[in-house]
């Protein structure tokens, strides 16, 4: 399958991985196959190793609602991203948003997911069936998804009470 390359070109400044790490910043530059394209993507430490992740919002170009994020986990050695994501999430019609916190007693990260009525969490070490868990139902000010995007929304969570664990 002939692969697009997308001007996908990533400055990764480190804020919180910097002290951990050399050097100022990275460049890393991610290809998807033909007729997918990224809107959006957000830097956090989604398997808890802090080190910081990439986490893509990629779409299908020819169908409608053919969302997905995809998750490339950051390496000690080189690369530091492996061409191919480290695991993906299929959107469902009605997620408008998606963040990256740790909400739930599982260790490490989950990835929020926000739609016009609910949040849910996408726990990737739960077992398949377990995987997505609904956090509470609420009524959000914008209710309609994009056809082939997702929004990146990380300002949703934040740890108030400094536990550790992300409040939406």
């Amino acid at each position: 399958m002939r692969k697009t390359r997308i001007g996908l070109l990533f400055a990764l400044f480190l804020a919180a991985g910097a002290r951990a790490q050399a050097g100022f910043g990275t460049t890393h530059v991610f290809t998807f196959p033909e007729g997918i394209g990224a809107n959006a993507a957000i830097l956090e430490d989604v398997d808890g190793d802090r080190r910081t992740d990439v986490v893509i919002a990629t779409h299908d170009g020819q169908k409608k609602f053919a969302r997905t994020l995809r998750i490339h986990l950051r390496r000690a050695d080189a690369p530091m991203f492996r061409p191919a994501p480290d695991f993906t999430v299929d959107l469902t019609p009605d997620v408008v948003a998606f963040a990256v916190a740790d909400v739930t007693e599982d260790p490490g990260a989950e990835i929020v997911l926000f739609t016009a009525n609910a949040v849910f969490a996408y726990r990737p070490k739960a077992p398949e069936k377990d995987a997505f868990r609904k956090l509470f139902a609420a009524r959000f000010l914008w209710q309609f998804p994009g056809p082939d995007n997702a929004i990146p929304w990380q300002n949703a969570v934040q740890d108030l009470d400094e536990i550790g664990r992300a409040h939406v």
